[in-house]
């Protein structure tokens, strides 16, 4: 029997100590609002094309980002809406593939379109990571109540392609209500199919999710999903003190499986890049820093660092988040935004939150 390990930290992730500055700089870029599906918790309300830079425009903005960046490595999450149904998305890759600052290149997408015109394009890519698919359950019922009816099906069906990219393919499942009993069942699937790993976030009520706010997870719910997690990878895991991460990653290896654990990662260490190039700290904390095609990026990365653990833990309200025994850690504040309207106050859901809540009303 393999001895169970604590949880451990992947710099990959970008999880450092606060006030620490990470050697990579990680974003999510959305290049567009246009999507085939419209997933009821999805973060946006809009899922069609008009807003997003043009072709041209994108590549100017790849090069400023990675120019201004030029000391550190650079990890970008391609996604939108649907980056598969662009045209240019092969050309883009390749585009961010030639930067030697590079350090990793992932493409988010639904798992319903994987065709020759996109793939065989990508597949000659050196410096692709892999694909990251989202689905929400391995019971199609499950999960195509929450995306669309055939969605699970169509990745079934696509799955063999995205493989013979020889890249990683990773799972990504945003866990709520509806689906948060379903990660062994997930993990299971995902290696049968011969995938790299699973990722699992929270829902956070945003867009069209706002729709759907009740099927945010609890705190018991959540701390069930940490111990889950936790022995899914046989490893011992205090589901309290893990309970501080925002994301989890389950990466499969030949012998035991790895637990990688996510802190936020709010500050000069990452964002959000919108469709018409407006930066967010976070996709789920749409508080615009700027423009990258009006804003010099310099400015962009000091308003980013605003948000760093070290200089929001003071302007928070209440009593729990602003003196956290957790250095690393502020609580989630896209958590709180959605489930209080204010950005600086106690994450709800933190352990300490509701302990100190609880010993005001006693």
């Amino acid at each position: 029997m393999q001895k169970k390990q604590k949880l451990k930290i992947s710099s990959g992730q970008n999880v450092t100590p606060a006030r620490q500055q990470s050697p990579t700089f990680g974003f999510q870029w959305h290049l567009t609002d246009l999507c085939n599906g419209h997933c009821a918790h999805c973060y946006q309300e809009s899922f069609v094309a008009g807003v997003e830079l043009s072709p041209p425009e994108q590549i100017s903005v790849a090069h400023k980002i990675f120019a201004s960046l030029s000391g550190r490595k650079v990890s970008v999450n391609v996604t939108g809406g649907e980056p598969m149904l662009l045209d240019h998305l092969p050309g883009l890759l390749a585009h961010l593939a030639d930067k030697p600052n590079l350090d990793e290149l992932w493409l988010i997408s639904n798992g319903t379109i994987a065709g020759k015109k996109r793939l065989e394009p990508i597949s000659e890519i050196e410096s692709f990571t892999g694909m990251k698919i989202s689905v929400e359950a391995a019971d199609p019922k499950i999960n195509d109540a929450i995306r669309w009816p055939g969605h699970l099906d169509a990745v079934e069906r696509n799955l063999d392609s995205f493989l013979g990219l020889n890249k990683q393919v990773v799972l990504m499942v945003t866990l709520g209500k509806h689906n948060f009993q379903q990660p062994a069942a997930i993990v299971k699937w995902a290696k049968s199919r011969g995938c790299s790993g699973v990722v699992f976030e929270r829902f956070i009520p945003l867009g069209k999710g706002l729709s759907m706010k009740q099927e945010a997870l609890d705190l018991e719910q959540w701390l069930k999903v940490c111990t889950d997690l936790g022995e899914l990878a046989d490893q011992c895991l205090d589901s309290m003190e893990a309970s501080i991460y925002k994301a989890f990653w389950i990466r499969f290896g030949h012998g035991q499986d790895e637990l990688l654990g996510a802190l936020c990662n709010l500050g000069d260490e990452s964002m959000a890049l919108m469709p018409a190039g407006d930066v967010y700290p976070c996709r789920r904390l749409p508080i615009r820093v700027g423009n990258v095609m009006t804003t010099s990026f310099e400015r962009i990365m000091a308003k980013l660092e605003m948000f760093s653990v070290a200089n929001i833990r003071p302007t928070l309200h209440g009593a729990s988040c602003k003196t956290c025994k957790y250095e690393q850690c502020a609580g989630c504040r896209a958590m709180a935004m959605a489930l209080t309207g204010d950005f600086l106050s106690d994450d709800p859901l933190c352990p300490d939150y509701l302990q100190i809540n609880d010993e005001d009303l006693k």
